[in-house]
């Protein structure tokens, strides 16, 4: 056991409350890691309040250096979590979990997008809560194979938010037009180029990808990794209209070949009629 596990085990063991500790994801074996590679521990509890109101406990499993409180969701219930890095830049992620949610996933098993579906390692179990955990069945997160409506829904939100990138360039606005082309426009490409790789492996859930673009030179393939690095830019108005016309190019191909591969129509109209006015209006 690494060293700021077993400082983080020996914290848990001397709190009453605290019942089980999980690591999950790339540590836990879910991919590869090297050092820079997070700790990512589920805290079973039922009375994670202690733990929420106030954040000194952080202070006696090591030196902090910085921390965020945050939150997410698991099916309705709402999960607190302390991500944190420690003296020396180690990052140990905390999420606080009721331990009726570990009984369901006993009774009732994994999602394929739960975490320890890909993945886990009981670092501490004081009754014996972990023991009966179904086994993972996954190694790779993958996002649904979409339907017309959601995939000609992507195709749109990229040409209509692409027009606002446009139309900010031409007015000068470069901070803004980036704000949304790195934003909004680039999680619209990421989604096109997940849906692009698990259509051309059939939807095999041995497809490696990862849903957040993590490595995703590795999974992608070096073309895609290229002509994705062609559609960004430095901060000046010129380079980014020629990036602009790049991410125009690329989502084209990449979108067309996807929805031939679902066997979809794509949306030449709309494509037509929003490119030609980006084109006008850059020329103009």
């Amino acid at each position: 056991m690494d060293e700021i596990l077993k400082k983080v085990v020996s914290w848990a063991e001397s709190q009453e409350s605290i019942r089980s500790l999980i690591l999950t994801s790339s540590r836990a074996g879910a991919s590869k890691t090297d050092e820079f590679s997070d700790y990512d521990v589920m805290v079973l509890t039922d009375n994670a309040e202690p733990y929420l109101i106030s954040d000194e406990w952080l202070k006696t499993i090591d030196n902090v250096w910085v921390y965020q409180k945050e939150q997410f969701m698991h099916d309705e219930s709402v999960i607190p979590t302390r991500l944190t890095i420690f003296q020396g830049g180690t990052k140990v992620d905390f999420s606080f979990w009721k331990t009726e949610i570990l009984k369901n996933f006993i009774k009732n098993g994994f999602s394929e997008t739960d975490d320890l579906n890909r993945g886990y390692q009981v670092l501490l179990d004081k009754d014996g809560l972990t023991k009966d955990l179904p086994k993972p069945s996954i190694k790779f997160f993958q996002i649904p194979k979409p339907d017309k409506d959601e995939f000609l829904t992507t195709v749109h939100d990229f040409w209509f938010e692409f027009l606002g990138v446009a139309k900010y360039l031409k007015r000068g606005d470069l901070f803004f037009a980036k704000k949304i082309n790195n934003g909004i426009v680039k999680d619209l490409f990421l989604r096109m180029i997940i849906w692009n790789v698990q259509a051309k492996n059939n939807w095999a859930k041995e497809t490696p990808l990862h849903t957040d673009g993590k490595k995703l030179q590795l999974w992608a393939g070096n073309e895609m990794f290229e002509q994705l690095g062609k559609t960004y830019s430095g901060f000046n108005l010129e380079d980014s209209w020629k990036s602009l016309f790049a991410s125009i190019d690329f989502f084209r191909k990449l979108s067309t070949e996807t929805c031939q591969l679902l066997g979809y129509k794509y949306p030449e109209e709309v494509d037509k009629n929003i490119s030609g006015y980006i084109e006008a209006m850059y020329r103009k």
